[in-house]
């Protein structure tokens, strides 16, 4: 699992990490923590050779954290299947699989969360609904 933290702000404008968190996620002599910020939401990922470890987002939905999904090809068959809504996150092809929730998210919201199978922790904030997610496994890994 790869280091991440998030921040939530009252207002709209964008909020800013303490220089002290971002610092913590360090590692000796890797590239700094990758960090973005919205209205509202900031966060940033310690630097790790897991594809799935990032930050990923479409729109007003940003998600960071350590995913990694099984069972893909039953959830990208129902990701096809759903009804497509307003907006519809792309559903990856590349192993991506933090664009994965982004597409899961889009299709089912909050409803989404139950659908995935694997190791992962993650938080998505939706800038639109002004939502924040924190979700994990069921195992806890």
């Amino acid at each position: 699992m790869s280091a991440f933290v998030a921040a939530i702000g009252a207002g709209d404008a964008p909020v800013s990490l303490p220089d002290a968190c971002v610092a913590a996620l360090a590692v000796p002599g890797a590239q700094p923590a990758r960090t973005m910020a919205v209205a509202g939401f900031a966060c940033a990922v310690a630097p790790t050779r897991r594809r799935e470890s990032g930050v990923r987002h479409d729109g007003d939905v940003v998600v960071v954290g350590d995913v990694r999904i099984d069972a893909r090809a039953e959830l990208m068959s129902a990701l096809r299947a759903a009804p497509a809504g307003d907006a519809r996150a792309p559903i990856p092809v590349d192993g991506d699989d933090l664009a994965l929730v982004l597409a899961a998210y889009a299709a089912w919201r909050e409803g989404a969360f139950g659908r995935l199978i694997g190791d992962f922790a993650f938080v998505l904030w939706d800038g639109g609904a002004r939502r924040a997610w924190a979700v994990r496994d069921g195992m806890g890994v």
